[in-house]
C-alpha cells in the first residue's frame, strides 16, 4: 500500500519508504535545502491514481519550469490541450525507464539547465548516438571522436573569421 500524506493544497506520495514516519522525517530533511527559485516540475499523468480533475488543476496552475507526460491512455477521457504535456507513445510506469524514454521527446537537459522544452534533430540524433545502449561502445567512441574533431574545426574557423574581423577594424 502507499504511504499518503495530505496537505491542504496536495497529496504526498511516499512511494519509496516502507512507513510513512520515514517518508516524513526524510521530506522535511529534504525540504530544508529546496531552492524555491530553481524549482522543475514534473507530472506523469498516466500513472493510475491521476483524473482528469488533476488534468484541469494542472493546466490551471499554468506553472513554469514544467513538463507533463500523457500516453493513449490520458486521450481516451482528455481531448483538449496540457499545460506543456508531451506525448509520450511508448510511456510505462517505471520514473527510471521514463527518464530514458523521455529523452528521445525533448531535450530534457536544456529544460533541467533552463526550464524551456525544447528539441531538435541534431539533439534527437546525438541523443541516440550516446545513449541508445544498443549502439556498439566502439562505434559511440568513434563517433565521439570525429565529433571533437569536427568541434576543434569549427571553433579554430570561427575564431580565424573573428581574428579578421578584428584586423580589418
Amino acid at each position: 500500500s502507499l504511504n499518503i500524506a495530505k496537505t491542504p493544497f496536495a497529496k504526498i506520495y511516499f512511494t519509496h519508504f516502507d512507513d510513512l514516519d520515514t517518508g516524513i522525517k526524510t521530506f522535511k530533511r529534504r525540504y530544508d535545502r529546496i531552492e524555491w527559485n530553481n524549482i522543475l516540475y514534473k507530472i506523469d499523468l498516466e500513472k493510475p491514481y491521476y483524473s482528469n480533475e488533476d488534468i484541469i488543476r494542472w493546466n490551471e496552475l499554468k506553472l513554469p519550469n514544467s513538463v507533463a507526460f500523457y500516453s493513449y491512455k490520458v486521450l481516451e477521457n482528455w481531448d483538449k490541450p496540457i499545460h506543456n504535456g508531451i506525448f509520450i507513445d511508448k510511456w510505462v510506469i517505471d520514473g527510471a525507464k521514463m527518464f530514458d524514454i523521455s529523452r528521445n521527446y525533448f531535450n530534457i537537459f536544456k529544460w533541467i539547465k533552463s526550464g524551456r522544452i525544447e528539441t531538435s534533430l541534431s539533439y534527437q540524433i546525438l541523443n541516440q548516438i550516446i545513449f541508445d545502449p544498443t549502439i556498439p561502445r566502439s562505434l559511440k567512441k568513434g563517433f565521439l571522436k570525429k565529433l571533437s574533431l569536427v568541434k576543434n574545426l569549427l571553433f579554430y574557423f570561427a575564431f580565424e573569421c573573428l581574428f579578421q574581423d578584428l584586423i580589418y577594424l
